[in-house]
């Protein structure tokens, strides 16, 4: 019985670490999106250059 409980205590403890490992995840993706929209908006306002959307379009694509 006492093998039983440490399993569980044992699965428990992996799945606060799953759940925190999935929310620190979620949170760097939400930065990740909230920096590749403000790049696409740039995109609407930057000068009208190859060079200007080359560099704008280089930044979005080291963050994915």
């Amino acid at each position: 019985m006492e093998e039983k409980y440490n399993v569980s205590l044992l699965a428990a403890g992996i799945h606060c670490e799953a759940q925190q490992l999935i929310a620190e995840k979620v949170d760097e993706l939400l930065a990740i999106e909230e920096q590749i929209d403000f790049n696409v908006l740039s995109l609407e306002t930057c000068a009208y250059s190859a060079n200007m959307f080359a560099d704008i379009l280089s930044k979005i694509q080291k963050m994915t």
